[in-house]
């Protein structure tokens, strides 16, 4: 083989060193990065604080009646539901705990159903039909994080007079405020994010001299490194969980 033929050859496997590197490399990085937003939206303190909150409203506000027979249908692992769900004795209280706490959703799961919910959402069912139905319900009513989430769960230990447990997921920006929609689109062509950036650079500007044009408003944004929007603008996912 010629020295060209030789050249060729150990670009090759260069090329494919590289690029397995690259790959691996890559791999780590998406694994760090999916921790990472776990650790910061899963089980954080003050969303387990909220939750437990939110708990002690529900039993406050729940009609035992109603909701034993949600949950005993016994055809699903869980059961979620909202304040607008027909459970409720009084649902003044849980309306103000959803002002308040800001919360989407509600998960209701018998410590019992724990495993197979979990073997389930593993793709090792207990029960093909109840595992079925499960993540159907999961899809309808509940959000892409909540699967991965479950899967995470702890049995609970036996040491305790609670039945099961209350999942709650918070849907907000990422500093507290309302959850950033589609609803406040007011252009073609903007997504939520950038809608919402394009929104909040108009009104903190407005009135300002000299800086009635939008394109003026973001260029002083732009240089303004004490003003940012970003927090307002980004949604997060909490969920975390507490005895019920």
């Amino acid at each position: 083989m010629n020295k060209k033929g030789f050249i060729f050859i150990e670009t090759i496997i260069t090329v494919v060193v590289v690029m397995a590197t690259l790959l691996l490399l890559y791999s780590a990085f998406s694994k760090v990065i999916i921790n990472e937003q776990n650790r910061l939206y899963h089980d954080d303190i003050s969303y387990i604080y909220k939750t437990k909150h939110i708990a002690d409203v529900l039993k406050l506000s729940i009609d035992t009646v109603k909701f034993d027979k949600a949950v005993d249908a016994n055809d699903k692992y869980v059961f979620i539901f909202n304040i607008l769900t027909d459970i409720y004795s009084d649902s003044s209280l849980i309306m103000d705990a959803s002002e308040l706490y800001k919360f989407s959703q509600l998960v209701y799961i018998r410590n019992e159903d724990i495993v197979p919910l979990k073997k389930c959402l593993n793709n090792n069912p207990e029960d093909a039909g109840m595992c079925d139905r499960t993540k159907t319900h999961i899809n309808d009513y509940g959000y892409s994080q909540l699967t991965y989430y479950l899967t995470t769960l702890d049995v609970p230990d036996s040491g305790h007079s609670h039945d099961g447990i209350l999942v709650a997921l918070f849907y907000e920006a990422k500093n507290g405020d309302a959850l950033v929609d589609s609803n406040n689109v007011v252009s073609v062509g903007r997504g939520k994010y950038s809608e919402c950036i394009y929104k909040k650079v108009d009104e903190h500007y407005n009135g300002v001299a000299g800086l009635s044009d939008i394109n003026k408003k973001f260029e002083k944004y732009d240089a303004n490194d004490k003003v940012n929007f970003d927090m307002a603008c980004q949604n997060a996912y909490y969920i975390s969980w507490v005895y019920l």
